[in-house]
């Protein structure tokens, strides 16, 4: 379940980055 947190937390800050 780690990868997911990791990839979760990745997406939101890429995500915050475009927006």
């Amino acid at each position: 379940m780690g990868l997911i947190c990791y990839l979760c937390t990745v997406h939101l800050q890429w995500t915050g980055d475009i927006q």
